[in-house]
């Protein structure tokens, strides 16, 4: 594997300007080195000169690597690509070939790439002399202008995994990246963008941004100019995998799934020791019967019941009270331990949506229900399911007070009646807890009749 660098800088109109982009170029270099012992080669495509230059050298280096390459002299634009090699045991020589060594051009292209071309054989034309996958790619492109359509239609070709950086002669000014899974990072300065494979070989103050999984970028004029996803028009599938407590939050959310954005429901219910599991188990079996969904109750096994007193059946328990949305019962990690387990089970089975109740009532009570956390899941998923595959998690309630999903679900039809909301177990609800307070009062605000019992009402 390898790392690869880029640049596209604009209007280097000084020396002054021009030391300050070698400079980044360097710095960007010598980090990346760490995935580059073994051979280093850039292209820079420059408005002052005639045709692109290229450095190549596969002797392998310990330490700091050879130097990064300077821009030839003042120029309007120029495209910069940089591939630093760590070569891999399925593919070592003893005698390394400068043909081997990437950036890699025909025609009027040049590019680098990181990662693996599984169909290269399929694709090669026999232009380049080397036998290294990644030649594939610029073969493909030779004889093509340099226009995106080609270029992503190119890549959409690929089979294996890819981070690509491209160049076209005629096109000084432009920078052609995609990338699926293999990660691409990139910064914007006064001088143009500078692009590397891991955000910590880009300076922190410039704030790094990852190109986004599964696309297809044109970067021109110092900005990202297109952007389209590899995965097309693609639809997201019909079905949702609905992670259900049996409370009224995630009930609503699968019946909000089902009944107005058409999904076929699966209802997954996990078995984590729960004090109230009993009667959870109840509601959650309730629910599935009513809307006629398939229900899966899993085991996990993980935790101890003195790990929260959400577990221990014997601990106290916060009661509700005016104005204490916040809560105390945390269970270790254990959205994340459900959100992966679930993903898992969803792609599976084919199922690309996963269903949340996370709602805005309750963000602010755990950390794990903070938008902020699905949306970083949401981040984590290209990376985490298989090639190709889209994963997503939403939230059909997560901008929604408690008193609001309760209008809600009396809107859609949810069986609100059937649900479990206690944090206690037992034949009825406490009454006194925080999440029975909690839907006490958002009955109340819509003035509608509390559809299940309370202890004190008894």
């Amino acid at each position: 594997m390898c790392s690869i660098v880029g640049a596209l800088v604009q209007r280097i109109d000084s020396h002054q300007k021009l030391a300050a982009v070698n400079a980044l170029l360097e710095h960007i270099w010598q980090a990346s080195h760490e995935r580059g012992r073994d051979g280093r080669g850039f292209v820079i495509n420059s408005s002052a000169d005639s045709e692109p230059s290229a450095y190549r050298n596969v002797k392998r280096s310990h330490g700091r690597g050879t130097r990064a390459p300077a821009l030839l002299g003042i120029c309007r634009t120029a495209a910069v690509i940089g591939n630093l090699r760590a070569e891999p045991t399925t593919e070592f020589v003893r005698e390394k070939r400068l043909s081997d060594q990437q950036p890699y051009s025909a025609g009027k292209w040049s590019i680098v790439h990181n990662g693996t071309i599984a169909n290269d054989k399929a694709l090669r034309t026999g232009t380049l002399p080397t036998s290294i996958d990644s030649a594939a790619i610029v073969e493909q492109l030779e004889g093509f202008a340099g226009t995106f359509s080609n270029f992503i239609d190119t890549v959409r070709d690929l089979k294996g995994s890819y981070a690509i950086l491209a160049t076209h002669e005629e096109h000084t000014d432009k920078l052609y990246v995609a990338a699926n899974y293999r990660p691409i990072w990139y910064i914007e300065t006064e001088f143009g963008l500078f692009f590397a494979s891991s955000r910590d070989y880009l300076p922190q103050e410039y704030a790094p941004r990852m190109v986004n999984p599964y696309t297809a970028c044109l970067f021109a004029n110092g900005k990202l100019a297109v952007e389209e996803s590899l995965f097309g028009n693609l639809p997201h599938g019909e079905q949702a995998l609905v992670v259900c407590s049996g409370g009224l939050d995630s009930v609503v959310s699968a019946t909000y799934a089902q009944r107005e954005l058409g999904m076929d429901v699966h209802l997954i219910h996990f078995l984590y020791g729960s004090r109230a599991e009993g009667p959870e188990v109840k509601a959650i079996q309730a629910v599935a019967e009513f809307l006629g969904a398939e229900l899966t109750l899993f085991n996990l096994p993980v935790y101890s019941k003195g790990d929260s007193p959400l577990l221990d059946p014997d601990s106290k328990v916060a009661g509700g009270e005016e104005g204490a949305e916040f809560a105390h019962e945390w269970v270790p990690a254990r959205n994340l331990l459900l959100l992966s387990v679930a993903t898992a089970f969803a792609e599976a089975r084919g199922i690309d949506t996963i269903v949340l109740g996370n709602n805005l009532e309750e963000a602010g009570a755990y950390p794990d229900n903070e938008p902020e956390f699905i949306a970083r899941f949401n981040d984590l998923l290209p990376f985490a399911v298989g090639d190709g595959k889209r994963m997503r998690v939403i939230m059909p309630v997560g901008n929604l007070m408690k008193h609001e999903i309760v209008a809600l679900g009396n809107q859609i039809g949810a069986p609100m009646h059937l649900t479990w909301s206690c944090y206690r177990a037992g034949e009825v609800h406490c009454g006194t807890c925080g999440p029975c307070y909690m839907r006490r009062k958002a009955f109340e605000i819509n003035n509608l009749p509390e559809v299940i019992t309370y202890k004190d009402e008894q």
